[in-house]
């Protein structure tokens, strides 16, 4: 395939698959938890939901990429960008309840800053397999400066 040899295309395809995962859980959770609430505005608000979730997060897609594409042939990979997407999900919710708070004087709901972080983490564990698939593809291509050749 030729997505799996090229590490600019492989890592931008997973990236953008677990951006696009992240924010579908993300607006579930947030429709599950709205909708329990009681009755309402709950379409619009669930719309409303994936449109912030979308553009708030895509500074840290870019973030993510860029750390998946310069670290894609080392040891620990996945757990680095385990850690990443739980970061950047993290600084985009609090960037976006902080601009809310600050626009609209909406402080209720800072409980639900965890939703987007457990649903990046969940899309980023979704991926392993590619995640590590890439990291074996690019070291199989790039053999380790460290390793010696069976050839005299």
């Amino acid at each position: 395939m030729i997505w799996s040899s090229n590490k600019y295309v492989a890592t931008a395809v997973i990236s953008l698959s677990i951006w696009l995962v992240a924010n579908i859980l993300n607006t579930l959770l947030f429709a599950i938890i709205i909708t329990a609430g009681g009755p309402g505005d709950e379409p619009g608000i669930v719309g409303f939901v994936m449109l912030c979730s979308a553009l708030f997060s895509l500074p840290g897609l870019v973030f993510f990429w860029v750390l998946f594409i310069s670290n894609c042939r080392k040891p620990g990979l996945f757990q680095l960008l385990l850690i990443t997407s739980a970061a950047v999900s993290f600084l985009s919710v609090m960037f976006f309840f902080l601009y809310l708070a600050i626009s609209f004087g909406a402080d209720s709901g800072m409980w639900m800053i965890i939703l987007p972080v457990i649903a990046a983490v969940a899309a980023t564990v979704v991926h392993r397999k590619a995640i590590e698939n890439v990291m074996i593809t690019q070291n199989e291509k790039y053999p380790s400066k460290n390793s010696y050749s069976l050839e005299t």
